[in-house]
C-alpha cells in the first residue's frame, strides 16, 4: 500500500469524508504527509530499539554519487587516503553518507589491503588514544568510531588510497505524494511498462527527487483528470484501494528521466494517450503495518478538530499497534535455528 491510500483510509476511518467524497478544509494534503513522516520516524525508532538490521544497505566508496533528501553525496568522500601521522585529520577523518543511522561494518575492497581489519572502538578508549599518537603503528587492524552526525574517525591512517565497502543502517527517504502537474497527462500502451508524460506543466520526476519504492495511480475512468487524495470538490476522482481497473496502484521500477518512468509490470488495459495520474511513496513496511500509520493519522486528524476523546482513542490504537509491530520485526529478524533429525 502507498502513503496516498493510507491517508485516504485514515480520512475515512476518522469520519471526515462526506458522502460525496470531499473532506474538511481545516487540514490539507501537506498536513497529512507531514504527520505521516512523523509516524515513519517513530517506526524507525522502534526498528533501532529492536536491535535488528531492518534497513541495512551496502555502499562502496567507488559507487556513483546519489541524492538523499536534496543532498547530493559522492561516496568517494569516504575513500580512505594516505595521511601523515602528524596530521589530526588527513587520512583519519572521512564524511559518511547523509542517510546514515548507524555504521555496522567496514571492509577494504582494494586487493592488497584486504587483510586489514576494521574494528569499532570508542574514540575515548586508551588503545584508540595511544594509536592516534603513533606516526606509523603498523599492524593489520585499524579502529574506527563515528563522531558527530556522520564523521568517520580512524585510530591511524592506512598509509595508502584504499576503496572500502560500508554496511550501515539507513534512514528511509521522506514520504511524499506527487500529484500530476497541471494539465499534464500520461501515455500508457497495452503490454508495455513505459509511461511517458506530456503537455501542460512539465513533469519533473528527477528534479523533484522522487524516490523508490513508489506507486502510480491512474484516473479510475481513464480520463485526463488527476486522481485526488482529498479536496473540497465533489467531481474530483478520489483514489480508492481498488484491486482492479485503471485506478489500481501500480509499483514503479524506475524513474528514467524527468517525464518518463517504468512500471514493474506491463499495462494490461487499452492504450491511453491522455490519462491522469498520481505518484506516492510505497515503503515496504506499509504492506503489513499500514494500520499503524492509519491510527496515528486518525489521532492527528481528531486532534486538529479539537476532539480530545477521539485523538486519545486514535493514539491508544497507535500505541497498541506499536506493540504488535515490535513483536513482528523482532520475529522476522531472529537468527535461523538449525536442528538435526532425531534418529530415534
Amino acid at each position: 500500500m502507498n502513503i496516498a491510500l493510507v491517508i485516504r483510509q485514515a480520512l475515512i476511518e476518522a469520519g471526515v469524508v462526506r458522502q460525496d467524497g470531499t473532506s474538511s478544509g481545516i487540514f490539507d494534503l501537506a498536513d497529512m504527509v507531514t504527520w505521516a513522516n512523523d509516524c515513519q520516524r517513530l517506526m524507525e525508532a522502534e526498528w533501532r530499539r529492536s536491535g535488528k538490521d531492518y534497513n541495512l544497505i551496502r555502499r562502496q566508496s567507488d559507487d556513483a554519487s546519489f541524492t538523499f533528501e536534496n543532498e547530493t553525496f559522492a561516496p568517494s568522500s569516504f575513500q580512505l587516503i594516505a595521511g601523515s601521522g602528524d596530521s589530526p585529520t588527513i587520512g583519519r577523518q572521512f564524511t559518511l553518507p547523509p542517510d546514515l543511522i548507524s555504521l555496522k561494518r567496514i571492509r577494504a575492497l582494494s586487493s592488497n589491503h584486504r587483510q586489514v581489519i576494521f574494528t569499532p572502538l570508542d574514540i575515548t578508549h586508551p588503545t584508540f588514544r595511544e594509536l592516534e599518537n603513533i606516526n606509523d603503528p603498523g599492524g593489520s587492524e585499524i579502529y574506527w568510531d563515528v563522531i558527530g552526525r556522520r564523521t568517520l574517525r580512524l585510530s591511524h591512517p592506512i598509509g595508502a588510497t584504499v576503496e572500502i565497502e560500508l554496511f550501515y543502517n539507513a534512514r528511509l527517504p521522506a514520504l511524499y505524494v506527487h500529484p500530476g502537474r497541471a494539465t499534464n497527462v500520461a501515455d500508457v500502451t497495452i503490454d508495455s511498462t513505459t509511461v511517458n508524460t506530456s503537455g501542460g506543466t512539465v513533469t519533473a520526476f528527477l528534479t523533484d527527487r522522487l524516490s523508490l519504492p513508489a506507486e502510480i495511480i491512474f484516473n479510475s475512468t481513464g480520463g485526463d483528470g488527476h486522481p485526488i487524495v482529498m479536496s473540497q470538490t465533489s467531481t474530483d476522482d478520489f483514489i480508492t484501494g481498488t484491486r482492479t481497473g485503471t485506478g489500481q496502484a501500480r509499483p514503479i521500477e524506475s524513474f528514467d528521466d524527468s517525464n518518463t518512468l517504468t512500471l514493474e509490470a506491463t499495462w494490461p488495459y487499452a492504450t491511453d494517450t491522455s490519462i491522469g495520474y498520481l505518484i506516492a511513496s510505497a515503503p515496504q513496511y506499509l504492506e503489513d503495518h499500514y494500520h499503524l500509520m492509519v491510527a496515528y493519522l486518525k489521532a492527528k486528524i481528531r486532534g486538529r478538530m479539537m476532539d480530545k476523546q477521539g485523538a486519545a482513542a486514535g493514539m491508544g490504537e497507535f500505541k497498541q499497534g506499536v506493540k504488535e509491530f515490535q513483536y513482528d520485526i523482532a520475529k522476522r529478524a531472529d537468527d535461523a535455528e538449525y536442528v538435526e533429525d532425531f534418529a530415534g
